[in-house]
Parts: C-alpha cells; structure tokens; sequence
C-alpha cells in the first residue's frame, strides 16, 4: 500500500500562523511526516514568491493605467 497519484497537486498543506515565515515553518515540519515519494515545491507560500507575485501584479496594473 501507500499513496499512489495521478496528476500534479494532490496534497495541499496549510500552516496557519500570524507571520508567513511561521506558518512556512509548520508547513515544512508537516511535511517531514509524510512518508511518501512526492515532489515538494518548498518556494510555494514564501515570503520571497509571494512579494514576486506581487511585484509581478503591480507591473500588469501599471501597463494597464498607461
């Protein structure tokens, strides 16, 4: 037995904390107890792809104001 997947994004982990870096925390010790062959994108919900994301929105609202 074990988990056995089909497609991308099938499991979703939710640190829920007053900072983003506390709640990268508790997400990054759950996942230390999944004991299964996954791949992990370790940058989603960062303080650093968070602030691309928008930095990235601000650039599209100012295109759109010219």
């Amino acid at each position: 037995a074990g988990l056995k997947t089909l497609t991308s994004r099938t499991m979703g982990v939710l640190g829920e904390a007053d900072t983003v870096a506390k709640a990268e925390q508790i997400v990054e010790a759950a996942l230390k107890h999944i004991d299964a062959e996954l791949v992990v994108r370790h940058d989603i919900g960062t303080a650093p792809l968070l602030q691309k994301r928008v930095d990235h929105m601000n650039e599209i609202r100012a295109l759109e104001a010219q």
